[in-house]
């Protein structure tokens, strides 16, 4: 896993604006992204308020540092792109 947090709406925007800064064409709008809280999205499945995963003891543990899951997608995103 990978440091820090974030919600799925700020995993979207991460992704679509660093897309962008790459120059490529997306068929949403700058606005069209909205956030919208867990109880408007109704699944069939209970979910729980907070399910983020704490890595504190792994890293401490193991002297890590981790590095934050937007320098992992934006790994991926870059190998992803084509030049």
């Amino acid at each position: 896993a990978a440091a820090g947090e974030t919600s799925w709406y700020g995993y979207a925007r991460f992704v679509i604006e660093r897309a962008r800064t790459q120059g490529l064409p997306l068929a949403l709008a700058a606005d069209g992204l909205k956030p919208i809280p867990a109880t408007e999205y109704p699944l069939p499945a209970k979910r729980p308020q907070n399910s983020r995963l704490n890595t504190g003891l792994l890293e401490r543990s193991f002297a890590l540092k981790l590095p934050s899951w937007e320098a992992g997608v934006a790994r991926v995103l870059d190998e992803w792109v084509p030049n």
